[in-house]
């Protein structure tokens, strides 16, 4: 048995060998990691499907109002903001710095965007009703809860610890955990 005192000076402890790491100890991947990667791509799976939607209305249905320098500006830009996207996910599953600063960026946006659609369109008649002020504070402590969360995982992805040791570290072998090879 060892009896090692986790009080002990670091003094005493100077004399003991440090623990080996095993062959297959690579910093696995974090909650937020995960929870980041998931959402990034589901961002990129709705984004590919409104563009793939909007564009198959816009070339099947084509008018005289058609201006054809702002659609090409407009495909060009959608291109830049999914390849942007690709290279987020690809990023973070490779643990690159470039991966984690990306990643970070879409979690912001997605806290943007979601204070941008309320402020732009806040809850009236239209799209949802109350019946009481329980039930409207219970909507606005919702709305806070999930903008918190949302937020304390962009810190714990960008400013994390466990974040911070996943992107610093690289896998000893090839074949990283999840075996991927792009």
């Amino acid at each position: 048995m060892n009896d090692i005192n986790p009080y002990q000076s670091p003094q005493m402890l100077e004399g003991m060998a440090p623990a080996k790491k095993s062959r297959g100890s690579a910093i696995k991947r974090p909650f937020s990691v995960w929870v980041t990667l998931i959402l990034v791509i589901l961002m990129t799976a709705l984004i590919l499907f409104g563009c793939a939607l909007g564009y198959y209305r816009v070339f099947s249905n084509p008018g005289p109002h058609l201006n054809i320098p702002m659609l090409a500006l407009g495909i060009v830009i959608r291109l830049a903001m999914i390849a942007a996207l690709f290279a987020a996910i690809w990023g973070i599953a490779k643990r690159s710095q470039i991966g984690r600063w990306l990643g970070l960026m879409c979690l912001l946006l997605i806290f943007a965007a979601g204070v941008f659609v309320h402020l732009k369109n806040p809850p009236s008649a239209d799209h949802l009703t109350y019946a009481n002020d329980a039930e409207r504070a219970g909507g606005t402590f919702g709305e806070i809860l999930m903008a918190g969360l949302l937020l304390t995982l962009a810190y714990r992805f960008g400013f994390g610890g466990k974040a911070k040791a996943y992107f610093s570290s690289r896998p000893e072998d090839e074949e990283s955990e999840a075996n991927l090879h792009w």
